[in-house]
């Protein structure tokens, strides 16, 4: 039989071999013995000397003679078990080296993969540096010449309203259905309705400063006397419940979160509801009967739109008011240290808030007015938000 390559004759025994030459060893004996059996036996008294004699030496030479090969047959399966092994372990050793490579080469791919990912990232990142760089140029360009611009919370730059509008209207889907997860998922959360509309614990303060607003602006034109209201983009009703209701014998809520539209009217409580109609809609899909409402009021709505929805919006609630009607527009304006009064700055779902708002500057917003075909009878700028007169 064979091994790894190699016969076991090739260490001087095989096992045919070893049992041929006992076969010949016990033959040549006997046949010696034989002989000399014929030469001396004389008479029967040899003959039974020769009995008690030889008998024993016999037995001694081929127990000899069997240990011999015994003792030969097992070197031979010794040396056969000592090659086993020893190709066994080199078996073992060729498997080891084997397996070795293979995890060298293993660690090799990993750590050239690695390699390029890093050498991708790198890449990734130098480019998303050129191009800040390069928004930036456009910026400073666009601020000399007097044009609004801004920049959105992931780096990206907008050198003028029309770049504005055109991201905008590429990715309305996506901004829009990320904002109603939001509203629908909570809002601003915090510990109260009110909490979940604004993002602090100051309702209380922004109502008053809204009534301190409205109620000068009522004593400067007598003319109006607000019949009928209409709260765009009212949430939970905390505008109607604290200020709209204190003015107008009617209001109209708009909404068009399910969730808030219907939490509304729980937190309007009955007796206010019955002098209160509810539509679930969309602010820029939503169309007044034409002269219908003598005071609409929009509050931290527009910022949750695209320009040219919030033209359309505008435009939309013009066609409502009454011959003395107005239009009061609530909104924040670019107060946070460092910011840059010209400039508008937009949150997107990707950013850390999760969803679409822009903050717009004046300028920004006197674009829409004129795209909407509104007058500006007032403005009073506070230390966070505008407060707008339209008509």
């Amino acid at each position: 039989s064979h091994l790894c390559g190699y016969s076991i004759c090739e260490y001087g025994y095989s096992y045919k071999h070893v049992v041929l030459e006992v076969l010949v060893f016990f033959f040549f004996f006997q046949a010696e013995d034989g002989i000399r059996d014929a030469q001396e036996s004389r008479g029967l008294g040899d003959v039974y000397k020769r009995q008690t004699q030889r008998p024993a030496a016999r037995v001694t030479l081929v127990s000899n003679q069997e240990t011999a090969v015994a003792t030969a047959v097992s070197s031979a399966g010794l040396a056969f078990s000592l090659t086993i092994a020893a190709h066994q372990a080199r078996i073992l050793e060729c498997n080891l080296s084997a397996t070795d490579l293979e995890q060298e080469d293993e660690d090799e791919q990993a750590a050239g993969a690695e390699h390029t990912e890093q050498m991708v990232a790198l890449a990734a990142e130098l480019e998303a540096e050129r191009v800040r760089e390069e928004g930036h140029t456009r910026l400073r360009a666009a601020l000399k010449r007097g044009d609004t611009c801004g920049t959105d919370d992931m780096g990206r730059s907008f050198a003028s309203l029309a770049e504005l509008s055109l991201w905008q209207d590429a990715n309305r889907a996506a901004l829009y259905a990320a904002n109603a997860v939001w509203w629908d998922a909570g809002g601003y959360c915090g510990s109260t309705d009110e909490a979940a509309m604004m993002g602090d614990e100051e309702s209380a303060a922004d109502i008053a400063d809204s009534q301190r607003f409205l109620t000068a602006l009522l004593a400067r034109m007598p003319r109006l006397q607000p019949s009928s209201g209409l709260d765009a983009g009212a949430g939970v009703g905390r505008v109607t419940k604290h200020l709209l209701l204190n003015h107008c014998r009617t209001v109209h809520l708009l909404e068009a979160s399910e969730v808030w539209s219907r939490q509304s009217r729980r937190y309007l409580g009955k007796k206010r509801g019955k002098v209160c109609t509810f539509t679930r809609s969309r602010v820029e899909a939503f169309v007044p009967r034409q002269r219908s409402v003598d005071l609409v009021w929009v509050q931290w709505v527009l910022q949750y739109l695209t320009d040219a929805d919030a033209v359309t919006t505008l435009r939309n609630l013009k066609a409502g008011l009454t011959q003395h009607g107005i239009l009061v527009l609530k909104e924040n304006r670019p107060y946070l240290p460092g910011a840059n009064q010209r400039m508008f700055q937009c949150d997107t779902p990707s950013g850390e808030n999760a969803r679409f708002d822009i903050t717009r500057p004046d300028a920004h917003h006197r674009v829409l007015f004129q795209r909407a075909e509104l007058d500006v009878l007032e403005v009073e700028r506070g230390v966070e938000t505008n407060f707008w007169v339209l008509h």
